[in-house]
């Protein structure tokens, strides 16, 4: 959250995964259909050019996708068009309500300085266990200068009148990432999930890794 910006989390949009190669059954039974679903394995610049991230002092880990994507809202808010993806990033895990729930805006000598490096980014110790990694894209600029007006604090940082109108966002993936996939099928994966996994990746990607979860359950 944003300790200035009301709804400001819902200006994000984030793809999340777990830096951790053992597989966990908290993870199997939160994410993975009660352990009866799929984990799947992708390289980290799997985005359509797969371009290498350039790394800042703020807001970490960025690379370009070489397509565009938008996030529109509504009129007279701007929208936002780029091939910019925030991360890799590592989620930092913290308790503290001042860095859970911080400011984004400060301003100075009639011009707001918008900071949203660590939006979408903070998550309670107790899901440290997950190693989460995101990457990230955002409505507002990875880092944005404005005059501090009317405009910018009536329309720009108001999300409930003038909310991002997209529910989700899909960028494409390199066909040569696809061939890199690994697929997992969970450890309570019966007959009829795993022969429509096999279906699907004998569909779209035969080059990928098909394994089973080692974990037994009596």
């Amino acid at each position: 959250m944003a300790s200035d910006v009301a709804l400001a989390a819902s200006s994000v949009f984030v793809s999340c995964w777990s830096g951790t190669e053992v597989e966990q059954i908290p993870m199997w039974s939160m994410y993975g259909q009660n352990l009866s679903g799929v984990r799947i394995r992708l390289p980290s610049n799997m985005f359509v050019g797969r371009k290498k991230p350039m790394v800042f002092e703020k807001g970490g880990a960025l690379l370009t996708a070489e397509t565009w994507h938008s996030i529109n809202r509504k009129s007279p808010a701007m929208s936002t068009n780029s091939c910019a993806i925030i991360g890799p990033n590592k989620v930092y895990y913290s308790d503290d309500p001042a860095y859970r729930n911080r400011p984004l805006v400060y301003r100075h000598a009639g011009t707001a300085y918008f900071y949203p490096h660590d939006l979408g980014m903070v998550k309670g110790r107790h899901w440290s266990y997950e190693q989460e990694w995101r990457f990230k894209i955002a409505a507002f600029s990875f880092e944005g200068q404005f005059p501090d007006d009317e405009y910018f604090n009536n329309v720009t940082l108001d999300l409930e009148t003038y909310p991002v109108e997209a529910e989700a966002l899909f960028i494409p993936l390199a066909p040569s990432a696809i061939n890199e996939l690994e697929v997992m099928i969970g450890p309570k994966a019966d007959s009829t999930t795993r022969n429509e996994v096999e279906r699907i990746l004998g569909e779209y990607a035969t080059s990928a890794t098909l394994t089973h979860s080692l974990i037994k359950i009596r």
